[in-house]
């Protein structure tokens, strides 16, 4: 699920906005806003983070997690490492548990994220046909990823391994006692090469710079799946400032797969606003555009609007299955320090209306 490790940090800090002593941890000394940059630095242990849940295709739900930031804003010549764990139920009965480490090492030159975890989710599948068929998937997460930069460049390349055992159970459209639906159990093994260039001005929300990326993966019985297959995938994210005000972005993505792909892993359309799984292809494209303006101190007013396409074949992608969505939301600069931004988007789309709380930039991920 997109941006499902999402903080609502003001829980967390406005109970210590009523001790006066304590009130300088939470002010800015720059412009006396509130800010959490100095309570993430000085604050010692495990952080505790409540969590909200706004993915409409799971329905509203909540979760509880802890944060440790390992180096503060003091260490200025890398992003700071973040290690996290978490848990959290939907009201369609979707739940999750997991935890993981964000690493930049070697002042960095290193690049590391590790994630495990166990979900069960209950989703509407749509695939080719012409109603979503209910669908419950439990599997364990295991993903590992490391990246190194090239000399003194901003050039990247590294490894990603994801492993996925998943049972999935369908539920047939009919009324059938006795047969309560379909099963189908895979293991999902693939090793993925990174070929990548960053030179955002911040991993968090960053107003400048491009993220872009190419990354060949690959799947067989040897690595311990159960099927030979292949994808591809292409982005690059773009952010430029226009003037002190205003800034632009846009992103790009192109998905492709070869061979026998799991049904639930083929590429499809990941935009604010799209009902997740709905559009799927052997092909995936899509494009999206976000404007930020800095309407008063620390808050920003966010637009943003999106075009995806999936289809079978490169000769027939104007006939593919299309999408259009947008909408806005704002930011409030809750951890200048840190450059981390935290808000809402509202989204619309043909199919549906959706809200997220977002947590850094939309596009982080």
């Amino acid at each position: 699920m997109r941006n499902i490790f999402i903080a609502c940090l003001f829980l967390i800090v406005l109970p210590h906005l009523s001790a006066q002593k304590k009130m300088s941890i939470f002010t800015d000394s720059l412009d006396q806003s509130f800010d959490v940059s100095d309570f993430l630095i000085t604050k010692k242990g495990l952080l505790p983070v409540p969590m909200l849940i706004t993915e409409p295709s799971v329905g509203y739900g909540g979760a509880m997690g802890l944060l440790y930031f390992h180096d503060s804003y003091e260490n200025k010549k890398r992003p700071p490492s973040i290690s996290g764990a978490f848990g959290g139920y939907t009201q369609n009965g979707t739940w999750m548990a997991g935890a993981l480490h964000a690493g930049y090492w070697r002042e960095d030159r290193i690049r590391y994220v590790g994630f495990v975890g166990k979900v069960n989710i209950n989703i509407d599948y749509y695939g080719p046909l012409p109603k979503p068929v209910e669908m419950n998937m439990s599997s364990w997460i295991i993903m590992q990823k490391i990246q190194f930069r090239i000399s003194e460049s901003n050039f990247f390349t590294g490894l990603q391994y994801n492993y996925t055992p998943a049972q999935n159970t369908f539920k047939l459209p009919i009324d059938i006692p006795e047969f309560n639906g379909i099963e189908y159990n895979t293991n999902i093994s693939e090793i993925t090469a990174l070929f990548i260039y960053d030179s955002r001005n911040n991993v968090l929300s960053p107003t400048a710079g491009i993220l872009a990326q190419i990354a060949p993966s690959y799947s067989d019985k040897w690595l311990g799946g159960d099927q030979l297959y292949g994808k591809i995938n292409a982005s690059i994210m773009g952010l430029h400032p226009i003037n002190k005000k205003l800034s632009v972005g846009a992103k790009f993505v192109s998905n492709s797969k070869l061979g026998d792909i799991p049904f639930y892993i083929k590429p499809f359309v990941q935009m604010r606003g799209v009902p997740f799984l709905k559009y799927q292809g052997n092909n995936v494209m899509s494009l999206e555009a976000e404007a930020d303006y800095n309407l008063y101190k620390r808050w920003h007013l966010i637009g943003f609007a999106g075009y995806g396409n999936a289809f079978q074949d490169y000769s027939e992608i104007s006939a593919g299955n299309t999408v259009l969505s947008g909408g806005g939301g704002f930011r409030y600069l809750i951890a200048r320090k840190f450059g981390m931004k935290m808000g809402m988007d509202f989204a619309f789309s043909p199919d549906e209306f959706a809200f997220y709380i977002t947590v850094g930039h939309a596009w982080l991920f």
